[in-house]
Parts: structure tokens; sequence; C-alpha cells
């Protein structure tokens, strides 16, 4: 029971501060980002299940280039949310930013196997198969990205410049 007060008296707390911080941030009192990081470090800090601080967290590092940061965010993220292909898909691209290309490869096959459907994992996972000059692998990964998302121009293009490649 007491586990379960302290959860509570947090997460009142974080709410709490949360609507003060909105407040100031529209009144233009203070600037939202390093308040808002410091807020999400928190949370994760304090409730760890908290895949929306977690995925808010990796985002941020990801844009800062703290691609160590990303990438163990990204881990916890995946642990909190195993079932997730979006969490995975985050991770992925985490570990491919930080040049651990074997990673990310096996992190968007696994997206893939959450959710077929799941067209960021296809796209990327293709255009790493370009670059590595794997060809054959990125046409069909890529084909896929074009049945999930047919109006997507990106999924053509990449399709076709692994085409070209082949030839």
């Amino acid at each position: 029971m007491k586990q379960r007060t302290k959860y509570w008296l947090f997460a009142l707390s974080a709410s709490l501060l949360l609507l003060f911080l909105t407040q100031a941030v529209r009144s233009g009192a203070i600037d939202a980002e390093p308040i808002m990081v410091l807020v999400m470090r928190q949370i994760a800090r304090f409730t760890p299940e908290n895949s929306h601080a977690q995925a808010y967290l990796g985002h941020y590092y990801r844009n800062q280039g703290r691609k160590d940061d990303a990438v163990e965010t990204c881990r916890k993220l995946v642990e909190v949310s195993p079932k997730d292909a979006e969490s995975r898909v985050l991770l992925g691209n985490a570990y491919y930013e930080a040049g651990h290309s074997r990673h990310a490869q096996e992190t968007f096959k696994r997206a893939i196997e959450l959710d077929p459907n799941c067209f960021d994992a296809y796209i990327t996972l293709g255009e790493i198969y370009n670059e590595e000059g794997r060809e054959a692998e990125a046409i069909k990964v890529l084909r896929e990205a074009v049945r999930v998302k047919p109006e997507d121009s990106h999924a053509f293009l990449n399709l076709g410049l692994a085409y070209t490649k082949s030839d």
C-alpha cells in the first residue's frame, strides 16, 4: 500500500507541475523544451513503465545527436512495450544512427513480425539494404512498403533506386 500511495502522490505532483508548466509556456514566461526534458526524465525515473516518457526522451536524444542516450532510452522503451512495433522502429532508428546497422536490421525485422503493416520498418530496412548493396533484399522489403502505403512516393523512389542498382 505504501508504494501505491507514493506512486499516486508522484503522479498527482507531476500532473500539477505539467499544468503549471503548460500555463507558463503559453504565457511565454519560460522555454518549454528544457523543462519538458527534465519532467520526462523524472517521470521515466519514477515510473519506468511509462512508455510516453521513454518515447519522448528517445526522440529528444535522437534530435540532439545524443546517439548512445537515444539507444539506451529506446531499449528501455522496448522493455516497457515489447509488443509495440513503433517502439522497435524508434530503437531501430537509434541503432542505425549510432552506427549499429546489424542491430538496426534485426530490430526492424522484429517490428515487421509484430506488425506486418509497419511501413516505417519496411522503408528504413529497405534503405539500409540499398546502402549496403543488397538490392534483392531491398527490393523485397520495399515492395512490402509499397503494398502497405501505395500513396507514398518515398517508397517508390527507394524501390526504383534498388531496381536501378540491381541492373
